[in-house]
């Protein structure tokens, strides 16, 4: 690229604080405002007919769902009621709470149990795990994908170990390790086990199992840490020293070998059914959720911090009371439109609930509970959260269930918790902020023509860039914003 001697700049008096680099509106005050977006949280909400995956047939619980932004496709997997088969399908929202699915396909070879999904976005396949009847034996399996048709093909089918238990499948993509982690519960044993995957086109190759304890244990749920480049893992001990406890662990990868921190308390004792965990983008947090046997009908949630090596727990935060968690499990999802993340529930016979948690630090602040569902429902029977996935398109997050007012169809909707407005739009946009100045204060603005640096993000040279509602950059957005010269500069060109 070649450099710009006399540089195109107007001056504005600025209207709030900016800060360099920043990109500028103009109000209709003539003043200069930095792009930023507004969010008016609300109680959940759903609306409309919920979208059906299968209409022949129910499912016994809640179908593991999850949301691929790279390629805007969805990937669902869930028991068949007839024969209990692990069934998949791959689908393309089409608008609100509709997704148009393809061809549906039989992953298990069997029996396919409590089975689980999640995406490699390092080869680009959906990968799942289930375990057979009787609890005899668990596998895993990549599917190759066509995103013309979205239909799935077959990979090679891996076996994990026999006599897995119930409820312990959990699949959680490493971004870092560029890695799909798996945990599980040994039935040969009682111990909790964690392995990462190779895979090459749809084969699976399993890394040798790591045992953090010798202890009869359950793993109840796993969450990827993307700031500390870890897998969180929760479970809870049977026997020994922690009996009775939920506890943490932190886990790290060096090519399919994997390693974990120090052992963590989150609860003392006395889990039921329910426990859901999620990570907070937004606090760089994780929310967890969770029952306990001693005060059934009520909802409890902590928040934990830490780094690669352990996490450390907050106090007990009472979500709610008199709601009917005893036997259901429920989900939680971050909601990037909120900033938030939003836990739900069944509650009742003919009702699902959710609310958000705010916060920061080890707060627990929460919003209105809102009413999601309003008819017979059921949520996972397992303890895991990938039946809930945040859709960016749709501003919220779409979650699974099992419709028993409908004979149990596997069913997805999608729920808002936030409305998000943004200043900018594709008339009001300027520039970047050349300096930094407080409110009232002059603030020169680089214009189209010339250049700004952007260390935010990297870029692409020679691709065209939007500013978002957000104030980001991205390859797309609300207003045009220029074209990169290098991974850090920006030819601005409206």
């Amino acid at each position: 690229w070649t450099s710009i001697s006399t540089a195109p700049e107007i001056t504005a008096t600025a209207s709030g604080a900016i800060a360099a680099k920043d990109p500028i509106v103009i109000n209709s005050s003539g003043q200069a405002v930095k792009v930023a977006e507004s969010i008016s949280l609300q109680a959940p909400a759903t609306s409309g007919t919920s979208d059906r995956i299968q209409t022949s047939y129910g499912t016994h619980y809640a179908p593991g769902l999850i949301y691929v932004a790279s390629i805007n496709r969805f990937f669902t997997v869930y028991p068949r009621w007839t024969d209990n088969y692990a069934m998949a399908r791959m689908g393309t929202p089409t608008g609100g709470n509709a997704i148009s699915w393809g061809a549906e396909i039989a992953v298990s070879n069997a029996v396919g149990y409590h089975p689980a999904v999640t995406f490699d976005e390092n080869v680009g396949v959906p990968v799942f795990a289930w375990h057979t009847q009787n609890n005899t034996h668990s596998y895993v399996r990549a599917c190759a994908i066509n995103t013309s048709t979205n239909a799935m093909t077959h990979g090679s089918l891996t076996k994990v170990i026999n006599y897995q238990y119930v409820f312990n499948n959990h699949l959680v993509y490493n971004a870092s390790a560029q890695k799909v982690f798996y945990g599980y519960t040994s039935g040969s044993d009682n111990k909790v086990k964690f392995r990462s995957m190779s895979i090459s086109g749809s084969t699976v190759t399993l890394g040798g199992y790591y045992e953090p304890t010798n202890d009869s244990s359950d793993v109840v749920g796993m969450v990827y840490d993307p700031d500390n480049n870890c897998v969180v893992a929760f479970v809870k001990f049977n026997a020994g020293s922690y009996n009775g406890r939920i506890m943490s662990i932190n886990l790290t990868a060096s090519g399919t070998s994997v390693t974990g921190g120090s052992w963590q308390t989150v609860e003392q004792h006395n889990l039921h059914n329910f426990f859901t965990a999620s990570y907070d983008e937004e606090q760089n947090r994780i929310v967890v959720a969770y029952a306990q046997t001693t005060t059934n009908g009520s909802l409890y949630g902590k928040i934990g911090q830490g780094n690669s090596s352990s996490y450390s727990w907050g106090s007990k935060t009472t979500i709610g009371s008199g709601l009917d968690v005893s036997s259901q499990r429920g989900f939680s999802c971050y909601d990037a439109n909120a900033k938030r993340v939003v836990i739900g529930w069944t509650n009742g016979s003919n009702s699902a609930k959710a609310v958000s948690v705010g916060g920061t630090g080890y707060s627990y602040t929460l919003g209105t509970i809102g009413e999601i569902l309003t008819h017979n429902n059921r949520f996972s029977q397992q303890n895991n959260n990938n039946i809930a996935t945040y859709y960016p398109t749709g501003g919220g997050i779409m979650f699974g269930y099992s419709d028993t007012s409908t004979s149990s169809q596997p069913s997805t909707r999608l729920m808002t918790t936030a409305n998000v407005t943004s200043n900018v739009n594709a008339n009001n946009f300027v520039g970047f902020a050349k300096n930094s100045i407080g409110s009232g204060g002059s603030v020169t603005v680089n214009v189209s023509g010339a250049t700004t640096d952007w260390t935010a993000s990297s870029l692409t040279p020679g691709s065209y860039y939007y500013v978002k509602g957000d104030g980001t950059l991205d390859t797309s957005g609300v207003a045009g914003a220029g074209i990169a010269l290098s991974s850090t500069k920006l030819l601005i060109k409206g």
